[in-house]
């Protein structure tokens, strides 16, 4: 009889999703793209296997493979933007060639993590420069962040915003509407507005993840440090941030809330429970990412309860000023009253090719309860198997709404990451790994 294979741990599969999840997006760019489309789907799959999966280290070259991926990836989206980006890609490349090693020194992971954030900088500046990322989202956030600067209500303006698909000529109208993010959104992009420009601040959030990371990494167990300092490069080599500072979208900031929190929770749970209610006071559909961080602890769903509550104070007084049903509608009913998007990476566009047809609504509420109930079967024992069911449910919504594009996916994308290097102290891994060490005979 043959001796049946090991299923793959659930760090194996967090990684193999990521990879996947970054592809699928980045391969024309968010938008669709029928090999795109089924590497998301590959990667729900996965995450739904992660979220069962027992939490297994997996072996070096594995995540060197990974890393080596993830530079391909950065490269397939800035080659378009200039040769020069293209070169940063090959330098973070590179520098994961200094990590090959089962436990790569300090010397060389600070090596590793210069070359990297170097990569990442002079990609955002050369996408600067070359013109990139001015498109309505950018306009509405520097109108409603003037707004706020001269104390009006930042959902007066009206902005351009490419919502209507015109199936004869292929391409979308403009509409004028209301900011359609939450008041977080707005006061993010003030002081970048004050800077010159609204992107200033969208560096200023991918920093705070940064720093959040880093926490992260300084408080994992010396037994998982390794795993954890390839997850810190990992971070650093994601493939999908240059895209999201240029263009100034806001879901980098609900991840910013999130990887804060976790950061902060152990040492100011005030502070680390305002910093995740400002992250789900920027879009209505954070609620859905954090919902499996609920299933972790009475303290995560007291956390996370309070993190809702922060939110609806601070939405409330705009709402009441701007008018509940405009504000309303302005955050929620555009989004809900848009037909199927073609170019759109998501499931509805292959169902409604025309662009002209609204998805059932009744699918994606049953792809969202699917997955909440496949989370809340297999129930969270750490903090890694919480994520992972939020990752799930974050490409879920994705993958089935009306329209998904590249910022879309990037929150799915950030929740593995964060998976992969803040798992609980009482990890299994953790206890498996001390066990072994202590039991290990003393040298002769």
């Amino acid at each position: 009889m043959r001796k049946a294979l090991p299923s793959p741990g659930r760090q194996g599969l967090l990684l193999a999703s990521l990879v996947l999840v970054c592809g699928g997006a980045s391969l024309n760019f968010g938008d669709y793209s029928l090999v795109g489309l089924g590497c998301e789907l590959l990667a729900v799959g996965l995450l739904a296997a992660a979220c069962a999966a027992e939490d297994r280290p997996i072996s070096r070259w594995s995540w060197l493979a990974g890393l080596c991926a993830l530079s391909v990836i950065d490269l397939m989206y800035t080659l378009h933007w200039s040769l020069l980006a293209a070169a940063f890609s090959g330098l973070a490349l590179a520098s994961v060639v200094l990590i090959a090693r089962a436990e790569p020194g300090r010397p060389r992971l600070a090596v590793a993590l210069a070359g990297t954030l170097v990569a990442v900088v002079g990609t955002v500046i050369v996408g600067f420069h070359a013109g990139v990322g001015r498109i309505d989202v950018l306009q509405g956030l520097e109108r409603s962040a003037n707004a706020l600067l001269h104390g009006r209500n930042p959902y007066g303006p009206l902005t351009p915003f490419y919502v209507n698909f015109d199936p004869r000529t292929g391409a979308y109208n403009a509409v004028l509407e209301r900011f359609p993010y939450l008041p977080v959104a707005a006061f993010v992009a003030a002081p970048g507005k004050l800077l010159g420009d609204p992107r200033f601040s969208t560096v200023a959030v991918a920093a705070a993840i940064g720093a959040a990371l880093w926490a992260l990494w300084r408080r994992a167990d010396q037994l998982l440090r390794p795993r954890a300092e390839h997850a810190l490069l990992l971070a650093v080599l994601f493939p999908l941030l240059p895209g999201m500072i240029l263009f100034a979208w806001v879901d980098l900031e609900i991840a910013a809330g999130i990887a804060v929190w976790l950061a902060l929770r152990e040492r100011s749970r005030l502070a680390g429970v305002l910093a995740l209610g400002c992250g789900m006071c920027v879009k209505p559909t954070a609620i859905i990412a954090v919902f499996p961080l609920i299933l972790r602890s009475p303290r995560h769903a007291a956390e996370v309860m309070a993190g809702v509550v922060i939110a609806a104070a601070l939405t409330v007084p705009f709402a009441i000023i701007t008018g509940i049903p405009r504000f309303t509608y302005a955050v929620l009913g555009v989004q809900l009253a848009q037909s199927t998007r073609p170019d759109s990476l998501a499931l509805a566009a292959v169902l409604y090719t025309d662009g002209l047809h609204k998805l059932p609504l009744v699918i994606p509420v049953a792809a969202l309860l699917v997955a909440a109930v496949h989370v809340i079967r297999h129930r969270p024992r750490t903090l890694g198997a919480a994520l992972a069911g939020a990752a799930l449910m974050a490409l879920v919504n994705c993958v089935f709404n009306t329209f998904a594009y590249f910022n879309y996916y990037t929150l799915a994308a950030a929740l593995i990451l964060l998976a992969l290097l803040a798992p609980d102290r009482s990890d299994p891994v953790a206890a498996d790994l001390s066990t072994t060490l202590t039991s290990q005979p003393a040298p002769r």
